[in-house]
């Protein structure tokens, strides 16, 4: 665990847009204030936090804290559901197939009145 300061960047997670973005809409924020233009440019295009203060005009601290922000929201959510995430219909297909065989009407047994 790092102690000094701000994380390293190679400890911040690397998001696409549509995940920043939706990031920025939960947080009630936009592209338009300077620190969540400067966390973009950290989070989703790799800059280091100071590129990004010199290129958004923002302070150090306020880029910092919306990295930060952005960061523990997406770990967070990740944490909860990074496993489900990860999991594709073709890893449960057995499964399927074996529920439907096992609820087929041509095994079911049939009413001899039918």
């Amino acid at each position: 665990m790092y102690y000094g300061g701000s994380k390293p960047r190679n400890e911040y997670p690397t998001l696409t847009e549509a995940e920043f973005m939706l990031h920025a809409k939960w947080m009630r924020t936009s592209l338009d204030v300077k620190s969540t233009k400067g966390a973009y440019l950290v989070l989703v295009n790799g800059l280091t936090q100071k590129e990004a203060v010199e290129q958004t005009g923002s302070s150090a601290a306020n880029v910092n804290e919306s990295v930060q922000r952005v960061t523990v929201r997406h770990n967070e959510i990740m944490e909860i559901y990074g496993p489900r995430l990860k999991e594709k219909a073709s890893d449960h297909i057995n499964e399927i197939l074996e529920m439907i065989g096992a609820h087929s009407p041509a095994q079911e047994p049939q009413n001899a009145a039918s």
